[in-house]
């Protein structure tokens, strides 16, 4: 006790270098938290379904013109035909992300977008939904089967009984509204996945064969493993069985992997409204350790300077009887209350800025707040312990002097490998300062220059879209869509397998004015495609 109110005295007599301390530990451990929130959070996707650890999509992979390519979506009802020949697959389902704009009400002026999982029944069993009210497993022929959310239900249908309530579609690219029957609520599903919806639409299998040819529409469709089954080994027996499934005259034989849903979110293949990016995570990983060093760093130093300045104070104690481990153990109490004061310090920031981050990244981190309480308890203790074992090359240092030499403050005597130690610390703090500074400068030109560089061509007004080749009508919906009003041209590219297109052209349409042209390509599209526009597989974007 008396050592702790003698650590605390000394700190409250030096309050210039105490705060200077503080500030700097402070800053410090409020970046490293907010960055490492970031990372835990993006790190986070996926993983808290029930069967996170048998739950994996199945990943198409082309080799065409010697080029692999891997696309997040494979040939329509491969699943459902591996079930039937592979007993280590559980469960499979077609999960699909769609945005669905509904009517709550009959009198609703507006209509409200939400993202809607569009799927099989076999969902809920894969992903272990639980089932609040309702019994959505029961399907309602006719209409559109809505398992919705419990915050979307509270929001837009409080205190109504929902069960059995029909909606309608209002969306703006068709002409016809769909009929929606809500048959159960759900608990709100994971914010932090891939698999974020506020609803699960239950649909129907698509009554398609899988082709025998290597050529077909695509979904994205995932496969629940048994327990102990090797991916591997599975993924070698699948492409085997693949290959003597089509016919011995295809040419182009596509393989296939099985991609952990844990993997999706950091590797989407394909573009994702909920993605992540794995370097830039590593980034700031790296700039946060980079800035929580340089803090480190500037405490030893510093720490180090005024506890020469205190040098005889601390060896009167010594000639007084106290041994060098007692001498240390003081010194180690003022280091770890100095960090203990600066984590407290950095989690006030650190409250204060999560809400800056979240706005600044556009997202919430639902994760991180839900575990806070054993995240801050993990933060104090890693605190405590860094101030352990930063503090202890000072006070090894301090204390080895001789108590004669302290005491007529002749610090000659001090060995140069000490030195060396002090001169190396102050050297690597500005070099690590200089790397940050010089990184930050490098990225913000680098991103300057890709938004201000020219493209090379022209892309104002231009609308593209993806839509699936279906033999000779490729050339009868281009040239139907070249018929539009508002148009100047449309043209083909050569097709590619990527996100769902499989021999794909793809059309640039220059228009003058944006008008209706969505509203009317949608309508070319389903009067020569008319299952094609009902399974959503054409996307319109600009």
């Amino acid at each position: 006790m008396n050592s702790f109110k003698l650590t605390f005295r000394s700190l409250i007599s030096n309050r210039q270098y105490t705060w200077i301390n503080i500030l700097g530990l402070s800053i410090g451990f409020s970046l490293c938290l907010l960055v490492f929130a970031l990372v835990i959070e993006e790190n986070s996707y996926d993983k808290s379904w029930r069967n996170a650890d048998h739950l994996f999509r199945i990943v198409t992979i082309d080799s065409t013109a010697g080029l692999e390519r891997q696309m997040s979506r494979t040939f329509v009802n491969l699943s459902t035909e591996l079930k039937q020949v592979f007993p280590e697959i559980q469960n499979e389902a077609r999960i699909e992300s769609r945005k669905y704009y509904l009517k709550p009400h009959a009198s609703s002026a507006q209509p409200i977008g939400i993202q809607v999982l569009e799927s099989e029944i076999n969902i809920l069993d894969m992903l272990s939904i639980k089932v609040l009210e309702g019994n959505p497993k029961q399907l309602v022929q006719g209409k559109t089967n809505l398992l919705i959310g419990e915050e979307f239900k509270e929001k837009y249908f409080k205190n109504e009984n929902v069960i059995g309530k029909v909606i309608q579609s209002a969306d703006p690219y068709t002409d016809k509204p769909s009929d929606y029957i809500i048959t159960g609520v759900m608990d709100n599903l994971p914010y932090n996945s891939t698999l974020r919806a506020s609803a699960i639409a239950l649909v129907p299998k698509i009554s398609m064969e899988l082709s025998k040819d290597g050529s077909g529409y695509y979904t994205e469709q995932f496969v629940q493993l048994k327990p102990g089954t090797p991916r591997i080994d599975l993924e070698q027996k699948l492409n085997h069985w693949y290959k003597g499934y089509l016919s011995p005259n295809t040419k182009h034989v596509t393989s296939f992997r099985l991609q952990p849903i844990q993997d999706i979110y950091m590797e989407p293949l394909g573009s994702a409204d909920i993605s992540g990016n794995q370097k830039t995570t590593n980034i700031f990983v790296g700039v946060a350790v980079l800035v929580f060093i340089i803090s480190c760093i500037n405490f030893i130093n510093i720490y180090a300077v005024r506890t020469v300045k205190k040098l005889r104070a601390l060896h009167i104690h010594k000639v007084l009887g106290a041994s060098r481990a007692q001498m240390i153990r003081r010194m180690l109490l003022e280091t770890i209350l100095l960090f203990f004061i600066s984590a407290l310090c950095s989690l006030v920031l650190f409250r204060l800025g999560l809400s800056q981050l979240e706005h600044f990244i556009g997202y919430d981190l639902a994760y991180i707040k839900s575990i806070q309480l054993p995240l801050l308890l993990a933060f104090m203790t890693t605190a405590i312990a860094l101030g352990v074992l930063i503090g202890f090359y000072p006070a090894w240092l301090i204390s080895g002097i001789k108590s004669s030499d302290a005491l007529k403050n002749k610090l000659s005597k001090i060995p140069n490998a000490e030195v060396f130690i002090k001169k190396m610390l102050i050297t690597t703090q500005f070099s690590i300062a200089i790397i940050v500074i010089i990184g930050l400068i490098t990225i913000k030109s680098q991103l300057s220059y890709i938004q201000a560089a020219p493209l090379g061509m022209e892309v104002k007004n231009v609308l593209n879209i993806d839509y699936f080749n279906k033999g000779t009508q490729n050339t009868n919906i281009k040239d139907r869509i070249g018929e539009l009003t508002g148009l100047n041209r449309s043209a083909s590219l050569p097709g590619r397998r990527q996100s769902g297109q499989a021999t794909l052209p793809r059309q640039s349409l220059t228009r003058t004015i944006q008008g209706k042209i969505s509203k009317s390509v949608s309508s070319v599209a389903m009067s020569i495609y008319p299952r094609l526009w009902e399974s959503s597989w054409l996307k319109v974007d600009y």
